[in-house]
C-alpha cells in the first residue's frame, strides 16, 4: 500500500500491556486519533493475550495480536546468545527495534490503512531526528538510533514531553485501568525474571 493512501488520523500503537503504552493510547485518543493496538507475541506462548485483550477493551480500541516468535528468535535471541558467548554485552532492544518491532508496526499499519505508528517510549522527534525525552530519567532515545527516516516520518511518541512517571500512573488511574500500578519492566523481555543470563544461555 502506498503511504499517500494511508489515513493520517489513524495510528497503530505498540501495546505491551504496561502502563506506558496504555497511557500513550489515552493521549492519542485525546488528540483525536483513531487508535488500534498491536501486541507482539515474541515467545509464541499466548500467555498475555487475555490481559492485553482486557486492556484494549478498557481503552476502547481495536487490537491486533501477532505471533512474531520465529523472526524474533532468529534476529534477536540468536544474536543475544552469540554476542554473550563471544564475550560481548548485547543490547537486544537496539537489534529488535528496527528489525522486528518497528518493521512489524509499519507492515501492519500499512495493512489497516494507518499512516502513523506509535509506542510508549520516552523520547521525542524533532526535525526528523530522534531526540531525548523531557523526562531524562526515563529517556529511551538511545534504543532507537537505528530507525530509518521513513519510519521516523510516521512515528509518534505521545510520552515524549511527559515529565513524570507519576503523571502516567495518574492518567491510568483516572480511567480506572487495571494496570495503573503495574511495575516497570527492567529486565530483558525474553528472559524470565527468575533466571540469570548464564542459565538462559545454557
Amino acid at each position: 500500500m502506498l503511504t499517500k493512501n494511508l489515513d493520517k488520523k489513524k495510528v497503530l500503537l505498540g501495546l505491551s500491556g504496561g502502563v506506558d503504552s496504555a497511557a500513550a493510547a489515552l493521549l492519542l485518543k485525546g488528540q483525536g486519533f483513531e487508535v488500534t493496538g498491536y501486541y507482539f507475541d515474541i515467545l509464541g506462548d499466548k500467555k498475555d493475550y487475555a490481559e492485553v485483550d482486557r486492556l484494549a477493551g478498557q481503552l476502547g480500541i481495536d487490537l491486533i495480536k501477532e505471533d512474531v516468535s520465529d523472526i524474533f528468535s532468529e534476529i534477536v535471541i540468536d544474536n543475544f546468545c552469540r554476542e554473550y558467548i563471544s564475550g560481548h554485552t548485547p543490547n537486544p532492544c537496539i537489534i529488535c527495534n528496527p528489525s522486528v518491532k518497528f518493521k512489524k508496526l509499519i507492515e501492519n499499519a500499512d495493512r489497516i490503512g494507518a499512516y502513523h505508528i506509535a509506542t510508549g517510549h520516552y523520547c521525542r522527534i524533532k526535525d526528523g531526528h530522534i531526540q531525548m525525552a523531557s523526562n531524562l530519567s526515563k529517556d529511551q532515545s538511545y534504543m532507537l538510533y537505528r530507525l530509518t527516516e521513513d519510519t521516523i516520518e510516521r512515528l509518534i511518541f505521545p510520552l515524549g514531553d511527559v515529565l513524570s512517571k507519576d503523571d502516567i500512573r495518574s492518567l491510568a488511574k483516572d480511567y480506572n485501568l487495571e494496570n495503573a500500578e503495574k511495575k516497570d519492566s527492567l529486565e530483558i523481555c525474553f528472559v524470565n525474571e527468575n533466571d540469570n543470563y548464564a542459565d538462559y544461555l545454557e
